[in-house]
């Protein structure tokens, strides 16, 4: 089937390679003064017309017959799109037109794997809004920051061939040249060819969402939501501690925006992904200093990162990264942690009181429980952590307390006995963002000490973790010694009652 294949397949490439050398000739001939012919629509015109031609239809034919098996289908239509989106996107058109030498033996080999191939790799790119960085370049392990030029931007997304054939995924490059893009590969499952995928089970499920980004690129902000983010106008604290005064309530906190993502895969069977609405951008007016003219548009940033914090944002990233990767959350069941990192992504694409929301149920996620006493347990476990004196823990469960009224009163629905200020959501990030950054080094601790070949019931529960945390220092002090020494089936022990 190979060599029949293999036949069929040459007898169309020769044929491309006739028709679309010889017309490229004759425009080339023509000179500097055929300005009025559009080399692109000139391609598409001869494109259409050899896949209108029997060689195609024939090439079309034979190929299911040499890859169809257990994973693709038989669909007439999908083979069809598929050997034409072969020949489109692998640029085997453009390049003839251009008069590149093109080999029809490497054209086959590529041809072949394309059917073959059982995963592909998806680039994603998701622009940063509101931020610029002192590099170009930041290599953070699992994912990239980095800033490109129009030019590369325009090979990456293979703009010159899809303003030929696939117009609807060309981007305007220009444009995002101005910011910097968080970068990864995921490695996915190849479509199967006519088959339509629907999982019948799910139909009537409702799935958990925190952000509509694909998840490979949740995972990555996951880490970035972490850092410790703030707009130029709000650096600076007025206050000192927790001793702060009112005017810090006025000092809020500003992240980073992924408005939308940009994806590029090297499935070359499947059409490119269209271009999302990148007028979603802010941006603001860019003036001459000279004349005083608008003469374009410029991102809007709000944080600028020096060298310095450029750095630190750097080593944060990568240390948090290095936390996140080597936990098995799931494996040792600890589930909680994902639903809490879920949530505080959820707050930080959020605007107004929805932000304390998302950050006080992240905060729940982690130390909360049911039952009475819910909101006085969740500040004493919060303060314990992170104050260092009882007069800061003190003041951190006043803080909490406030907090948690206001995210009572918006989730029944109540109105408002205070004026809440930009501080308020300030403060429900700091603490949920420093509460998830205490039990990723919690976790990993306690992941340290277990054996890999341990028994899922061997590991500490989220309840036990709680237990801990709720005794003393000095209870803690008494209690390591003794329960190294507490014989196994502790506390039921036949022979100390008999």
């Amino acid at each position: 089937m190979i060599d029949k294949l293999n036949e069929i397949f040459r007898i169309y490439t020769e044929a491309v390679q006739s028709k679309i050398q010889k017309r490229s000739e004759e425009l080339n001939r023509k000179g500097p003064l055929r300005l009025l012919v559009n080399k692109a629509v000139e391609l598409r015109i001869m494109v259409d017309e050899l896949e209108n031609d029997d060689e195609f239809h024939q090439l079309v034919l034979e190929t299911p017959s040499s890859f169809y098996g257990d994973y693709h289908g038989k669909n007439e239509w999908a083979w069809q799109q598929a050997v034409k989106n072969f020949f489109r996107r692998s640029a085997y058109y453009a390049d003839i037109f251009e008069g590149k030498s093109v080999s029809i033996e490497a054209t086959f080999h590529n041809y072949r794997e394309a059917f073959q191939r059982r995963e592909f790799q998806v680039n994603y790119f998701a622009p940063m809004e509101f931020v610029k960085f002192a590099e170009r370049t930041m290599d953070l392990g699992a994912f990239h920051i980095r800033r490109f030029s129009s030019e590369e931007l325009s090979t990456i997304f293979r703009n010159s061939i899809n303003e030929v054939f696939y117009p609807w995924a060309v981007v305007d490059v220009k444009q995002l040249q101005n910011y910097w893009f968080l970068q990864l590969i995921e490695s996915v499952h190849a479509p199967k060819l006519g088959w339509i995928h629907i999982n019948l089970s799910d139909i009537e499920r409702v799935g958990i969402e925190y952000t509509e980004h694909p998840k490979a690129v949740e995972f990555a902000l996951r880490q970035l939501a972490l850092f410790d983010w703030q707009a130029d106008w709000w650096k600076k604290s007025s206050g000192h501690g927790h001793e702060k005064q009112d005017r810090d309530l006025e000092r809020g906190w500003l992240g980073f925006g992924i408005p939308f993502v940009l994806g590029v895969d090297d499935n070359l069977l499947d059409s490119p992904r269209p271009v999302p609405d990148i007028s979603k951008l802010e941006t603001e007016p860019f003036i001459d200093a000279q004349t005083g003219e608008e003469i374009g548009e410029v991102p809007v940033v709000y944080i600028h990162l020096d060298k310095s914090e450029t750095d630190a944002f750097k080593a944060f990233i990568q240390s948090t990264g290095n936390l996140l990767t080597s936990l098995r959350a799931k494996q040792n069941g600890w589930q909680f942690l994902e639903v809490a990192l879920g949530n505080f992504i959820k707050a930080f694409f959020s605007e107004g009181l929805e932000q304390m929301l998302w950050h006080i149920t992240a905060l729940e996620a982690l130390l909360g429980e049911k039952g009475e006493g819910v909101t006085d347990r969740l500040a004493r476990r919060i303060a314990s952590i992170l104050g260092k004196s009882e007069n800061e823990r003190k003041a951190i469960r006043k803080q909490f307390k406030d907090l948690y009224d206001f995210r009572s009163d918006l989730v029944h629905g109540n109105p408002f006995q205070k004026q809440t200020y930009v501080g308020h959501l300030r403060d429900a990030r700091n603490l949920s963002r420093r509460m998830l950054l205490w039990f990723l080094h919690y976790l990993c601790k306690i992941q340290a000490t277990i054996p890999l070949n341990e028994t899922a019931e061997s590991i500490p529960t989220r309840e036990d973790m709680l237990t801990l945390l709720d005794l003393d220092q000095k209870s803690r002090i008494r209690l390591r010694w003794v329960i190294d020494i507490l014989p196994s089936g502790f506390p039921c022990i036949s022979e100390w009652m008999e």
